[in-house]
């Protein structure tokens, strides 16, 4: 009896020595996988600080009234002299301009000039996709200030019945008053008028907003109907921008004067 007593005290002595060491055995395993885990845990903390997602466009701005600013918000300032009065032939009904809310139009009177805006990714117009040199009304026959939905009366190539003369791509904005291009004696590019050509730039119509041809084109084409339009005064004066319009390459901030000229004989 006695024996039998020894032997299982000594069996339980055994269990009790070797119970610790399977627990620890257990939690060494269970820290392992924890450790494992953890940096899984941690890495998409690391890649939202990586900097990956910083805008690339921020680099890309283009100083405003360089050369490479004209080629992109103001091309009609820099195309040829022919392009800026011509008739390209076309006259086909435009019938896919987009829907009313895709750009803004705001004439601007102190710069006389136009900006063409679209939205944002939240709504708003502040994305400058275009700017037109103009002239505004002037002289008591002014332009008036206000927001208006633009109409929906299109001319290719109109009369003025009063004034005896022409001009292309007339798109409705209030009323009497319309978007449109230089003035013609007839209808033909051929007999464009110099003087609203060279008074681009300054207030001197009868209350129209006259533009370079392929700026009267674009908002021909690209203007429905309902388009939101501002002819405002709030814009302060910025002679850099009317230069730049109104010279186009030669009057952007980076354009270099060519060196030489004729040379002298002798």
């Amino acid at each position: 009896m006695r024996k039998l007593c020894s032997v299982f005290l000594v069996l339980l002595c055994m269990l009790l020595l070797c119970a610790p060491v399977a627990n620890a055995g257990t939690a060494r395993q269970e820290e392992t996988a924890t450790a494992q885990e953890e940096p899984e845990k941690a890495k998409p903390a690391e890649t939202a600080d990586d900097g990956a997602e910083e805008p690339a466009a921020e680099g890309e701005r283009l100083i405003p009234y360089t050369m490479a600013w004209l080629a992109r918000y103001a091309p009609a300032s820099v195309a040829p002299f022919e392009e800026q009065v011509g008739d390209n032939g076309d006259y086909e009904e435009v019938t896919d301009r987009p829907p009313a809310d895709t750009y803004k139009l705001v004439v601007d009177y102190h710069n006389q000039c136009v900006y063409a805006f679209s939205k944002d990714e939240k709504g708003n117009f502040i994305n400058l996709e275009r700017v037109m040199i103009c002239t505004t009304g002037g002289n008591g026959n002014w332009t008036p200030e206000g927001t208006y939905d633009m109409g929906d009366t299109y001319h290719r190539f109109g009369f003025f019945v009063n004034f005896d003369c022409y001009a292309q791509y007339w798109t409705q904005m209030h009323g009497s008053f319309y978007f449109h291009s230089i003035l013609y004696n007839a209808r033909s590019a051929e007999t464009y008028t110099m003087s609203s050509y060279n008074q681009l730039g300054s207030p001197g119509s009868h209350g129209c907003i006259r533009l370079f041809v392929p700026d009267a084109r674009w908002i021909f084409e690209n203007c429905a109907p309902g388009t939101e339009c501002v002819v405002t005064t709030e814009y302060p004066k910025n002679d850099t921008l009317k230069n730049a319009l109104r010279k186009g390459f030669e009057g952007a901030i980076d354009y270099v004067e060519p060196e030489g000229g004729e040379e002298e004989e002798g």
